[in-house]
């Protein structure tokens, strides 16, 4: 069988284009601001965490994203709901996602540290793992949307012009809190709003026609070998990013270490 892509018969449309890459804004805005506010400000000058436990908080998380991941894409692949077997997760993941992004950056209460890095760690988790069940099947319907070699580059245009905004709009979360008063409640209550925002643009509205894709007979041998290629390049990426988070919680530490004997 064939596979055909969502849209024929010419270009597509600017606009399918625009919805589409506003996935990868919202994608862009979580991981961004997690990279440049959570781990290294947030959790250590406001949670009040020490370094070394803040930088343990993500290297969990994308420990866990090396099995999910792959996983998810699994899934995602052999899935036949009747509504297609992409949309669906981004329903299914759009709602966890946003809570979960808002949860990051809520105040646990009084407790000792150990239950703060806890409850940091486990809103992490659910954080990629809600992101894993939206983004893996998003980035996987970008190459069922057009077969012409152009317009698939034209995809990926819009997408990292929405990525970069995503960027940009993740560095004014630290205004963004200030604005509402600062500390964890002015955290808190921007993180809120971002989740609604969040909501409401992960969940491209597209029409996914993916279901035709899905194999009626077995699977050649150099496509399953192909797919279990994809799987084991997920895992080391994975793990590669593990292995930059490592670094990340070293160098968080040295600071830490290096604020005290100073």
């Amino acid at each position: 069988m064939t596979a055909r892509g969502l849209y024929e018969g010419g270009k597509l449309p600017a606009r399918l284009k625009a919805v589409y890459a506003s996935g990868e804004f919202a994608s862009s805005l979580v991981f961004g601001a997690l990279s440049l506010v959570f781990a290294s400000y947030f959790l250590i000058e406001v949670a009040g965490l020490r370094p070394l436990l803040a930088g343990l908080v993500p290297l969990t998380g994308r420990a866990l994203d090396a099995f999910t991941d792959p996983l998810m894409g699994r899934i995602s692949d052999g899935t036949r709901w009747k509504s297609g077997r992409r949309r669906p997760y981004f329903l299914i993941g759009a709602l966890p996602f946003g809570l979960s992004f808002a949860l990051l950056w809520a105040d646990p209460g009084q407790i000792p540290e150990a239950g703060r890095f806890a409850y940091y760690t486990l809103a992490y988790c659910l954080m990629t793992t809600s992101s894993t069940v939206l983004i893996i099947p998003y980035m996987a319907l970008q190459a069922e949307m057009a077969t012409d070699y152009h317009e698939r580059n034209s995809i990926n245009g819009y997408r990292s012009v929405a990525g970069m905004v995503g960027v940009m709009a993740a560095v004014g979360m630290r205004p963004l809190a200030e604005a509402f008063g600062g500390g964890g409640e002015g955290f808190a209550s921007a993180a809120m709003l971002l989740g609604v925002v969040l909501d409401r643009v992960a969940v491209p509205p597209l029409k996914d026609k993916t279901k035709s894709l899905v194999a009626r007979a077995p699977l050649p041998p150099l496509v399953l070998y192909t797919g279990s290629l994809k799987v084991t390049a997920t895992v080391l990426l994975s793990a590669a990013r593990a292995t930059e988070d490592i670094r990340g919680t070293v160098a968080v530490a040295t600071v830490g270490v290096l604020k005290v004997l100073i």
